[in-house]
This record gives structure tokens, sequence and C-alpha cells, in this order.
């Protein structure tokens, strides 16, 4: 019996050193994997840097230079459509009041005429009156 609880002690202490070597190999692996990790992190960090530091930093001023031009043009637009309907809306304007005052010069020279009319017509009573007064010629 004595060497049946000597191997069972030995199957337990080969299971113990066994997971202690598994958990020191998943230890060391995942540490391992951490370590890539960061170096890979590092090297992202330092390509995205260069990049940064290459190829936008230089190109950054142009492009904001391009975007407020870019905004300053659109907004000139917009301002030189306004003004351009606001011509538009003159122009418009000016026409009602040309067409208003051409019918009001129109309905002037109506009523001058019509009270020419009506002078002529009472000039010629007048003279039939005088005429007729005056011995028939």
């Amino acid at each position: 019996m004595g060497k049946k609880k000597n191997k069972t002690n030995d199957v337990a202490e080969y299971l113990t050193v066994t997971q202690a070597a598994d958990n020191a190999h998943k230890a060391q692996t995942q540490a391992e994997e951490n370590r890539t990790i960061e170096v890979q992190t590092e090297m992202i960090g330092r390509g995205f840097a260069f990049v940064l530091d290459t190829i936008i930093k230089p190109v950054l001023p142009a492009v904001i230079k391009g975007l407020k031009a870019s905004a300053y043009h659109q907004r000139a637009q917009v301002e030189l459509e306004r003004g351009r309907q606001e011509i538009e809306k003159e122009k418009l304007r000016a026409a009602e009041r040309r067409l208003k005052f051409d019918k009001d010069v129109q309905e002037r020279k109506q009523e001058v005429a019509e009270e020419a009319a009506e002078e002529l017509h009472r000039a010629m009573v007048k003279a039939e009156a005088h005429r007729v007064a005056n011995g028939g010629n």
C-alpha cells in the first residue's frame, strides 16, 4: 500500500508541476503576445506620425486655404446671386412704375382732350350764338 500512496502523490505532483508549467507557458505566451501588440502599436504610431509629418502637415495649410477660399467663393456666389435677383426685382419695379406713368399720362391726355373738346364745343356754341345775334352771318 505504501507504493500506491507514493504513486498517487507522484501523479498529483506530476499534475501540479505540469499545470504550473502550462500556466507558466501560457503566461509567457501572453507576455509575448502583449509585447508583439506593443511593438505593432508603436510601429503603427510611428507610421502615423511619419504620414502626419511628411504628408499631412505640409499640405494642411494649403488645404485649409483652399477650403476657406471655397467658402469665400461660395459666399461671394450667393451674394452675387442675391445682387442679380435684387437687380431683376428693381427692373420689374421700374417697369411697373413706367407702365403706371404711361397709363397716367394716357389718362391725362384723355382728360385734356376731353376738356379741349368741351372748350371747342363751348367756343363753337358761343360763335354760333354771336353770329345769330349779329344778324346771321
